[in-house]
Formats: C-alpha cells, sequence, structure tokens
C-alpha cells in the first residue's frame, strides 16, 4: 500500500498495469458488465435514474489502478454509446466517465477499503462528476 497517491511509485505500478494480461480481461469483463448494467435502472422521475454501472467501475478502479480507470472510463463510454446511442456523440461525456472512474481508482487502488472511504468516494463522484461536470457539459 502506497502512503501518498503523489509518489513516483504509485503511478509507475499503476501505469504497468496495462501490460498485464489479467489486468485487461478484469477490465474488458468490467466494460461488458458496464454496459449490461446500464440497461437496468430505477427511474425516479422523467429524467432522474439510479443506475449500477458505478459497480464495474468501482471494481476497475479498485483492481487496476487509475491509469487502466481513464482508459477503461473512455471505453466503456465509447462501447455503451456505439451499441444503443441516444443522442448526438459528445465528447465532455466521455471525459465525465473518464473522470468518475478515475476518482474511484484513486480512492481505492491499494487503500484499505472502509465505509468513509466508500461515502467520500460516491461524494467526490457524484459532486466533481455528476454535478461540476454534468453542470458545465449542460
Amino acid at each position: 500500500m502506497f502512503k501518498f497517491i503523489t509518489s513516483k511509485q504509485y503511478w509507475s505500478e499503476a501505469a504497468g498495469r496495462l501490460s498485464d494480461l489479467r489486468v485487461m480481461l478484469i477490465c474488458s469483463m468490467c466494460i461488458a458488465l458496464s454496459v449490461i448494467l446500464g440497461y437496468f435502472y430505477i427511474p425516479l422521475n422523467e429524467s432522474l435514474y439510479i443506475r449500477f454501472t458505478y459497480l464495474a467501475a468501482s471494481t476497475v478502479g479498485l483492481v487496476a489502478g487509475p491509469v487502466v480507470a481513464l482508459v477503461f472510463g473512455a471505453a466503456v463510454d465509447l462501447v455503451d454509446f456505439m451499441l444503443h446511442p441516444t443522442n448526438v456523440f459528445f465528447f465532455g461525456y466521455t471525459i465525465s466517465s473518464m473522470v468518475g472512474a478515475l476518482i474511484y481508482a484513486l480512492f481505492y487502488y491499494r487503500k484499505r477499503i472502509t465505509v468513509v472511504r466508500i461515502i467520500f468516494c460516491r461524494l467526490a463522484v457524484n459532486l466533481v462528476v455528476n454535478v461540476f461536470l454534468g453542470a458545465l457539459w449542460s
């Protein structure tokens, strides 16, 4: 476990995960899982849904690290759009997906998972991705 995420060893190990075949297989299965989970949601009103795709993104962040999580975020958004396009493609949502996966990785990769860490991670994803970037893209 690393004490700081700013250390050079943390990022070099995370970048080295890109060449690990097992990590890439887990990442590809999580891409498929994320696309499948995208079909299942709980509608709250006309434009507000609870989706479960965060489970796949948090798994990749936990197992693979921040560098692979960035690639995962881009890949899952592009694959999801190709399989069921809803509107015109907008690259901002790809960036949002990448940032969300990165936040999960920064909170979970090589860290002890606690309830407090999970709560702060979800809070960070909701504030940064959903509120800030969602408002920026709108």
